[in-house]
């Protein structure tokens, strides 16, 4: 253990300064113990993995008493709730508007106790700048900060170690307007609505920039419009879901493929009854995929998708939000390199950290189907994936090319229903950048029109046989 004088209230180290009644906070030269760096780091909190479409508002320090006095107003009037993180030096001298934050119901986080930079700290300056900020707050306001970022939002090794000591977890965002550079409320506006997501953290200043004050209701109204609310983050972790406890498909590496059996499906064979599978390939934002789901919904049609992994594995709350609305997800490699070019550790790689990534974003073993990116199967990599314990590679017999912008909607439409027939798989793409939002309601409305009934790809294994075409097979 390490005992260093750090002197509480000062603009240095804020030594024996008076707080708000004219009192010294804490005693001069307390001895503050440091441990050794004993608990795992982790890495920053830059969005909250939810599928509830919420939004953390949060603010950084404190500004001056008449532009607090209207931000908070603002909020009030726009019953909005926010984080505060507010420096240890500012609580302690500026109790009254901190109180007022915390009466309003706002939730106040540690900025620090000198509002620091945290690229060059040691991990003692930092534990120190973190632990007394904690005890000023704990003083003054009786509450124990769950959560510390730093002046700039940014963060390091030693500021996330110290964190870790203290069992706190360093918050960042995902959504910083930058508006240091005194921007208007619009352009912070739009900036803030271009990386929205569920489970967005928004960092504003309060001291910089007057406009802050003004985009409050423009974000409330923006992200209204959007199907996000903005919250704390505090209300917003307390729907997390993601744990360690998960199963997934439990895929193998192994040498010994060349006696794997695959079983390619490319189509069913429903004997003439109107039905069909309808795929989704690959990733997209959180405003593609809600659109997308959101016509699924309107036409009660359940899907497949086939996603990418290291999509996945960053917002694996997208995926949640497939599966809540009853549709089944499955496997598209991690990072759509072409199944037949990978080396056979390269593929199963690939279809393994997929696997792994799918399943831990839903909490249970995602659907043991792989779909290779754009369609490339061999022989040989086809036993490559089965043999890592795969139960179906899916294929499709309609190409869609929906992803191909240097062709119209309507030819989209027309390969769509040229090639359609009972028992086919539809071959649809969830890309931002593509057809799918003007084909995909025609689509559906069209074919279900003629009498046919959408389902998804496992539904179909469990009645009917499938055709492999296994002469098309490279």
């Amino acid at each position: 253990m390490k005992k260093i004088s750090y002197a509480l209230l000062s603009c240095v180290l804020l030594a024996g300064c008076a707080g708000e009644e004219g009192q010294p906070v804490t005693k001069a030269h307390e001895k503050i113990t440091i441990p050794q760096p004993a608990k795992q780091a982790v890495e920053p909190v830059s969005q909250v993995k939810i599928p509830e479409k919420l939004i953390a508002l949060t603010f950084n320090g404190l500004a001056d008493d008449t532009t607090m006095d209207r931000l908070l107003n603002e909020l009030k009037t726009n019953d909005l709730k926010a984080t505060f993180f507010i420096p240890g030096v500012e609580v302690a001298e500026r109790s009254a508007i901190v109180k007022r934050i915390l009466h309003e119901g706002h939730d106040i986080e540690n900025n620090t106790l000198n509002f620091v930079m945290p690229e060059k700290l040691s991990y003692e300056e930092a534990y120190l700048e973190i632990s007394l900020a904690n005890k000023v707050m704990k003083e003054k306001l009786g509450i124990q900060p769950e959560f510390v970022r730093s002046r700039s939002g940014d963060s390091s090794r030693n500021f996330e170690q110290a964190a870790a000591e203290l069992n706190m977890k360093v918050i960042t965002n995902n959504i910083n307007p930058q508006d240091s550079n005194m921007q208007s409320a619009e352009e912070i506006t739009k900036y803030a609505k271009r990386w929205a997501k569920s489970g967005s953290i928004v960092e504003l200043n309060t001291y910089l920039n007057p406009e802050v004050i003004r985009t409050v209701p423009m974000l409330k109204k923006m992200y209204a419009k959007q199907g996000y609310k903005l919250t704390t983050i505090k209300e917003a972790m307390e729907h997390e879901y993601l744990t360690d406890n998960y199963k997934s498909n439990h895929l193998n590496y192994t040498d010994d493929y060349k006696n794997a059996q695959p079983k390619i499906v490319k189509s069913f064979k429903t004997n003439g009854k109107k039905e069909l599978a309808i795929t989704f390939d690959d990733w997209s934002n959180e405003t593609t995929l809600t659109k997308v789901l959101d016509i699924l919904r309107e036409h009660h049609v359940k899907a497949t998708f086939f996603l990418i992994g290291n999509g996945a594995h960053t917002s694996p709350q997208l995926v949640k939000q497939i599966v809540d609305q009853g549709h089944e997800v499955a496997n598209h490699s991690y990072d759509h390199a072409d199944s037949v070019k990978l080396s056979p550790k390269q593929l199963q790689e690939a279809v393994i950290k997929t696997d792994e990534a799918v399943s831990y974003a839903i909490q249970k073993p995602a659907k043991s189907m792989y779909r290779p990116p754009y369609g490339s199967i061999d022989d040989k990599s086809a036993k490559i994936v089965a043999a890592t314990g795969i139960d179906y590679i899916i294929l499709y017999d309609v190409a869609s090319f929906d992803w191909d912008l240097e062709i119209s909607s309507q030819d989209v439409l027309h390969r769509v229903f040229s090639q359609g027939k009972p028992g086919s798989i539809l071959g649809m793409h969830i890309l931002d950048d593509s057809h799918i939002l003007n084909v995909l309601p025609t689509i559906l409305e069209t074919y279900q029109q003629q009498g046919y009934k959408f389902r998804t790809v496992s539904d179909m294994l469990d009645d009917y046989d499938y055709n492999t075409n296994e002469g098309e097979i490279q």
